[in-house]
């Protein structure tokens, strides 16, 4: 799944209406249009996958009786059936591991799409993922390493240092498959700043489920949505370009579980994420109920979303290190709206734009000030 930055802004819009696990009729009218608007089907497939979507994409773009031309039908095909054999494979593995854990007594929580396959999308191949993510209290971490070792799992990279929130992640082949496993300390709490967050912190909220047979748990409903919308929208822009999985995984819980959402609780405790949920409409398009739970959604420039995504920022700091310096300087003081709304947790009002561009200047002060600080310090040091 390479991270490249897209080229073609038709593409990129067909494949952001995609972005959620079920489809419902709004979503099909959006992809219609979509593929009506599409300049050509050449890099479809392989895009799909870089977002992480080639599974949805088949799916909907079958549901929605769109036909395609051969190539590019067989290549999402070829890619469906590969995850949905990745799928069986991974899951048989994570149910072993799991088993592992209980009789070794480690505590376990399944992250990201570990556990969102089973819970959220109708079927754990329409949700592929690089690695399995598992949090384990942070003194049972080496343990949890060593149930790895024993089954078979080896050790890729230098061992982590103390302050590292993952250990080295461990990889095994089954049935010609790589399958990366990382076992996590804590949650990263990235630029935003924050406590690192931990098992003891995430326990008591958790939700358990069964996974082929084997009793598993994973993060609370609202603690969900809040580390898959800072791994989305804040973590990965450090060192790659945003992947529209993330999106996907957002809006498919929430059409999922906005019955058994403490919406209170999300808007008290991680107000950005909730504050963001009515952008997402600008990528892939709210079920009606849901869309009447958000209320105001920004639905204006979901035509163009595939245009907003190329000048995509791929760091907090703008777009592109070959850039003019002056462009380089307008680029970081005036990224694109959705990004800076996105990035600081603000909502679809002129006033929360006015807010979140406020907040950038912040951050890239005290960025700026902290890395003077530092070189102070460093050459003080000489």
């Amino acid at each position: 799944m390479p991270s490249a930055p897209p080229t073609d802004p038709t593409l990129e819009t067909l494949l952001a209406v995609c972005a959620q696990a079920v489809g419902h009729p709004a979503l099909y009218t959006c992809l219609t249009d979509a593929v009506k608007g599409l300049r050509s089907y050449e890099g479809l497939a392989a895009r799909a996958e870089a977002h992480g979507l080639a599974p949805l994409v088949y799916t909907h773009l079958q549901a929605a009786d769109i036909a395609l031309p051969p190539p590019a039908q067989d290549e999402l095909l070829a890619y469906y059936l590969l995850h949905a054999h990745v799928s069986r494979v991974r899951g048989r593995a994570l149910a072993e591991i799991l088993a592992a854990f209980q009789s070794a007594g480690i505590e376990v929580l399944l992250l990201k799409g570990a556990a969102l396959a089973y819970l959220v999308y109708p079927r754990p191949h329409l949700r592929p993922m690089r690695d399995i993510d598992l949090l384990v209290p942070a003194q049972a971490a080496a343990r949890a390493q060593a149930v790895l070792l024993d089954l078979g799992f080896t050790e890729q990279g230098p061992p982590a240092l103390s302050t590292d929130h993952h250990l080295p992640p461990c990889e095994r082949i089954m049935e010609g498959q790589l399958v990366s496993v990382e076992v996590h300390r804590g949650l990263d709490p990235v630029y935003m700043g924050g406590p690192l967050q931990t098992f003891a912190d995430l326990a008591s909220t958790a939700q358990t489920f069964t996974l082929h047979g084997v009793p598993a748990a994973t993060l609370g409903r609202e603690e969900t949505l809040w580390h898959i919308y800072r791994h989305t929208f804040l973590n990965h822009w450090y060192y790659e370009w945003p992947r529209l999985m993330g999106v996907a995984d957002i809006v498919s819980l929430v059409e999922a579980w906005a019955d058994q959402m403490d919406w209170d609780r999300l808007r008290h405790l991680y107000p950005a994420a909730y504050r963001i949920l009515p952008l997402l409409d600008q990528f892939t398009p709210w079920s009606a109920k849901t869309r009447q739970r958000l209320g105001s959604v920004l639905r204006q420039g979901r035509s163009t979303i595939g245009e907003t995504l190329l000048r995509w920022p791929r760091s907090m700091h703008g777009l592109h290190d070959d850039l003019a310096w002056q462009q380089a300087v307008r680029e970081r003081l005036f990224p694109p709206a959705l990004w800076l709304r996105l990035t600081h947790g603000y909502g679809p009002s002129r006033l929360d734009l006015g807010r979140a561009w406020l907040a950038h200047q912040h951050w890239l002060w005290s960025r700026y000030t902290r890395n003077r600080r530092f070189v102070w310090q460093q050459w003080r040091r000489r």
